[in-house]
């Protein structure tokens, strides 16, 4: 979602996986959805969305083959929310998950190979790769990194993270990112782990607690972590704790949104929504806040306006 700019109002867009589209709505003053004014057929298969800061530009991540390659494309978020396709980039990449640097650079990490790279947005649309760097995370077996989260220090550092696929306890690694040149250097601690969590797939970054978030869903879990910054070096990464979610096992928290001090934390399975106290010190008093009225498919996410 997107509050309003000198273009449009506020704008709803998604992707759906399965059918291979691209939709956007307008939001109406009241919070529900106007008439839906694009529905873009992709002919591939959607996996994230994302929209600049500004609300000028759309960028989804479509995977035509489902594992051989991402292909990255730009739209223009027009009056009345109405979408047109400006650009697309081919890559040699597989992406799950990507995440904006600033409103000129996008990130994401190929699940391959590890690498974690910088993509340049052009003013006109257009993408370009600016930088691939190595992971620290292995991609072998079934231990691969997926998600993408950035969090923003207060000196200015802007940090990226990613979250990790694993049967076993996962890790999380984390860099500041250089976006002139899309070098990472990583922080100290990094890689770090949450030794009684399992199968950490998201991240979320709270830049006003300086934490991250690791949604663990094969214990149905959170790993926190704080994240440290500092003059002339990348800062930190340390685990706080461990966090266990109200619900049974099983309801993958993999989505997360936050409002003030209460993170929101949405399961990909059973329409859980849980809300949480987090502050400086950590994440506590996890309850669920509501159960979604259709819950037999898979949750993608959460967003707040």
């Amino acid at each position: 979602m997107t509050p309003a700019n000198g273009t449009h109002g506020p704008c709803l867009v998604y992707t759906s996986f399965v059918n291979g589209l691209m939709n956007s709505f307008p939001i109406l003053p009241s919070g529900a959805l106007g008439t839906k004014v694009s529905q873009l057929a992709l002919g591939a298969y959607p996996i994230d969305v994302h929209i600049t800061p500004d609300g000028k530009f759309v960028y989804t991540n479509i995977l035509p083959t489902l594992a051989l390659s991402s292909v990255l494309i730009s739209y223009s978020l027009g009056a009345g929310c109405v979408l047109t396709p400006l650009s697309d980039l081919v890559t040699n990449h597989v992406y799950l998950s990507l995440a904006f640097i600033n409103a000129n650079s996008l990130i994401g990490v190929d699940i391959n190979t590890g690498t974690i790279d910088t993509y340049s947005l052009a003013a006109n649309g257009d993408i370009s790769l600016l930088n691939s760097v190595p992971g620290q995370l292995s991609s072998a077996g079934s231990i691969e990194p997926i998600s993408m989260a950035t969090l923003r220090m207060s000196n200015g550092q802007q940090d990226v993270f990613t979250g990790q696929i694993t049967d076993g306890a996962p890790h999380v690694q984390g860099g500041q990112e250089m976006g002139a040149t899309g070098a990472i250097n990583f922080l100290r601690g990094s890689p770090a782990s949450d030794l009684r969590g399992q199968n950490g797939i998201a991240v979320f970054g709270d830049n006003n607690h300086s934490l991250l978030i690791q949604g663990e869903y094969g214990s149905n879990s959170l790993g926190v972590y704080t994240i440290t910054s500092g003059p002339g070096h990348p800062g930190s990464i340390t685990l706080l704790q461990h966090t266990l979610l109200a619900t049974g096992g099983g309801h993958v928290p993999v989505g997360f949104a936050i409002m003030d001090n209460t993170l929101f934390v949405a399961a990909g399975l059973g329409g859980d929504v849980e809300t949480c106290l987090i502050t400086s010190s950590g994440v506590s008093g996890c309850v669920t806040a509501a159960v979604l009225t259709d819950h037999s498919l898979i949750e993608g996410g959460i967003a707040l306006l």
